[in-house]
């Protein structure tokens, strides 16, 4: 019963607005995909606190396969006061951007759904059938994403290096 009215409200949504529900979760590939890996590597490469360090190099290279729950959970940007305007904000912004390239004419539309762990580029590229400007899209949108999430993870990358400084001087202390 609720697996029918599920289905009807979708079809009433995805039917009568702008993309099939196909097309509407593969455009989500501009933006829920993508819009974190970027970040892992400013996190990897340019953190001052030994957390957000580790764990950037510990995810950068599942983060080009769209594997991004190191990040999700290890930092963590779900229940982060720091990060969770930008965690929303970013997919909504890159999906926007797909969306309009697309509506626009600007990239062919999407033709293909393609496994989801495809790097990104490649995976804009083979979904429109070979449309090399939907992999520019892609990293434009990867770039939109991190410059999105850049201020907040820089506030919170100091809160944590403040605390790590302040743990290694109580310990100094001690000792």
């Amino acid at each position: 019963m609720f697996n029918d009215l599920f289905f009807k409200i979708e079809c009433i949504f995805f039917c009568h607005n702008f993309v099939p529900k196909s097309r509407f979760k593969q455009s989500n590939f501009w933006g829920a995909v993508h819009s974190t890996l970027l970040m892992t590597f400013f996190i990897a490469f340019f953190a001052k606190s030994s957390q957000l360090k580790i764990l950037g190099r510990a995810s950068v290279v599942p983060a080009i396969f769209n594997i991004n729950e190191p990040v999700i959970f290890g930092m963590p940007i779900v229940y982060n006061p720091y990060l969770a305007l930008p965690f929303f904000l970013a997919p909504m912004a890159c999906g926007t951007l797909g969306y309009l390239a697309i509506n626009t004419g600007f990239i062919h539309p999407i033709i293909a759904l393609i496994p989801w762990p495809s790097p990104m580029g490649l995976g804009a590229f083979i979904s429109t059938g070979g449309d090399f400007k939907a992999a520019i899209v892609a990293i434009f949108s990867a770039i939109l994403a991190l410059l999105i999430y850049i201020p907040f993870v820089k506030l919170y990358d100091n809160k944590l290096y403040k605390d790590e400084q302040g743990k290694s001087e109580s310990q100094i202390q001690t000792a």
